[in-house]
Formats: C-alpha cells, sequence, structure tokens
C-alpha cells in the first residue's frame, strides 16, 4: 500500500497561527473588574477613619450624692429635748445600726444614727439624719412612703406590725428618720422633730 502525504495548503496554516496569536493577545489584555468600593488591591477591606471625640467637649460633672453632716446626736437632740419627751430615756453612747435600716443609710451618707434606751423596759427611740444632693433627695423623697404629715418640707408616718412607728421628713436637703414604739401617730414625735430641724435648717 503506498502512503500519502497530505499537504496542507502554506497559507492556511499560516493564518490559523495569526489567529491563535490573536486570541493569545486579546485574552491578556482583557480588563480586570474594577474594585468593590471600600476594598483595596489585595482584597482587604479599607480601613474608614472614624470621627474622634471632640477636643472641646468638657468631662460630665459628678454628682454630689450626699453632703457631710456637721452635728451630733446631742445636737439635734439634747438631754434637755429628750427629757421633755420622756425622762425615762438615755442617750447610748455607741451604737451600730444594723444594715439596710435609715441608720445604716445615714452612715453610708455621711450623717449620723442616734439611738436612746427607756432604761426599763428596753424600749428605743432612734434617730437618723443626713444631708443629700439633689438626685439622691429626689431618690429618697420618691421612695418613702407611708401617710403624708405636717412636719419640714415634706413627711411620712408609718407603722410596722410591732407597732413602731416611723416618721421621715425631708427639710431643705435634710432627711430626718424617727422611730420608736413610743410614736402611735406621726404627733407623738413633735417636740424631737421640731428639735432636730431646728439643728438641720
Amino acid at each position: 500500500m503506498l502512503n500519502r502525504v497530505v499537504r496542507r495548503p502554506v497559507g492556511v496554516t499560516a493564518a490559523a497561527t495569526v489567529a491563535g496569536g490573536l486570541l493569545l493577545l486579546l485574552s491578556a489584555c482583557a480588563v480586570a473588574p474594577a474594585p468593590l468600593p471600600g476594598a483595596s488591591e489585595s482584597g482587604a477591606p479599607t480601613p474608614t477613619v472614624s470621627a474622634s471625640a471632640s477636643p472641646d467637649a468638657s468631662p460630665t460633672p459628678e454628682v454630689e450624692a450626699s453632703i457631710p453632716l456637721e452635728l451630733g446626736c446631742a445636737d439635734l437632740i439634747s438631754a434637755d429635748t429628750m427629757f421633755a419627751f420622756n425622762p425615762n430615756f438615755a442617750a447610748l453612747a455607741e451604737w451600730t445600726p444594723e444594715a439596710g435600716t435609715p441608720g445604716a443609710a445615714a452612715l453610708t451618707a455621711d450623717g449620723v444614727a442616734c439611738r436612746w434606751v427607756r432604761e426599763s423596759g428596753g424600749a428605743s427611740v432612734d434617730l437618723a439624719a443626713s444631708r443629700l444632693g439633689d438626685a439622691a433627695l429626689a431618690a429618697a423623697i420618691d421612695a418613702a412612703t407611708g401617710s403624708p404629715v405636717d412636719f419640714g418640707d415634706e413627711a411620712y408616718f408609718s407603722s410596722d406590725a410591732n407597732e413602731r412607728g416611723t416618721l421621715v421628713v425631708f427639710s431643705g436637703s435634710a432627711r430626718l428618720v424617727l422611730s420608736s414604739v413610743y410614736f402611735g401617730e406621726a404627733g407623738d414625735a413633735t417636740v424631737l422633730v421640731e428639735s432636730a430641724l431646728a439643728a438641720l435648717n
């Protein structure tokens, strides 16, 4: 059998070669897609500059929760005043009120807490006094419970299951709390309240 040699025309081969070269050139010159906004050439997000605080911004003023009370128990209720209320009560030289009581709250607010004890029977009269900042005073007034009574700027009276009466009085920046089983009603504490308010004001 004779082997046939197929000869392609020279013009066809050259044309195919040129066409292939053009395709490669066009593919190499293809335009890359534009990067998304906010992205860098490396593909990482472009960091944004955050606005800094104004150098002229003034600091927030501190809110004063309490004002130190420069009064002692004898300044609020003297021995003569307590004697007029009941001659059988004597002041305790030292007294630490229980946590959560008005006396403990007064000490926390740089105030005073006082207790007078009846020499026979053990009953007591407790007093707590403090001066509060505007916000703390408003919160204390909102939290006060009981029946409104006529003492100071605002006052409330209540009694518990043990018949211990409690009188809460607000006058100016002062908060005064008096409690005793001897306070069957608000008027029973009048002489003591008036003495303490006179010292506070």
